[in-house]
């Protein structure tokens, strides 16, 4: 379950001699997501109260009330963990563990876990490049409001998609 990354978690995370794998998906992509989740999945989230008024609004209008409601829980997650020093992130598992990052063996780990009680998230990259001007502003209001980020290569990167 995601969990943003606060004192109290970092606590309990040093306590248990735990490691952090943080999942940093671009924003405006996960905007799309979510949009999908609600229609096809589920109207129930820890993030917002959604109902099938939302779940219904023309796409635009969808992805403004996700970027509205949902991604301001997504941005304080992000932040939470890029300001972690131990957070390990998940473009670094592999080389921590000392496993070289083999793209073949990844996706046969990958095929070896589907199975029928399994739900992985589909996580396309670029379909954020196609949501409306203003939800895409949206988001780039929400990281302006973390002046800290202005050069981290993960915000700068996903900026420069759009």
């Amino acid at each position: 379950m995601p969990k943003s990354g606060s004192t109290c978690l970092t606590n309990i995370i040093g306590k248990y001699g735990l490691t952090p794998v943080a999942l940093m998906r671009n924003l405006f992509d996960a905007t799309v997501s979510f949009c999908g989740h609600l229609r096809n999945e589920s109207l129930i989230w820890l993030m917002a109260y959604l109902t099938d008024r939302h779940k219904n609004l023309p796409d635009a209008e969808l992805e403004e009330a996700i970027v509205r409601l949902v991604m301001p829980w997504r941005m304080s997650f992000c932040a939470g963990w890029r300001c972690d020093p131990d957070a390990l992130f998940v473009s670094n598992v592999l080389k921590r563990g000392g496993i070289p990052p083999v793209p073949e063996k990844v996706r046969s780990a990958i095929s070896a876990a589907s199975g029928a009680d399994n739900r992985f998230n589909v996580g396309i990259s670029g379909r954020g490049k196609k949501i409306s001007p203003k939800a895409a502003e949206g988001i780039r209001e929400l990281i302006s409001l973390y002046p800290e980020f202005k050069n981290d290569p993960y915000f700068q990167d996903m900026q420069s998609m759009l």
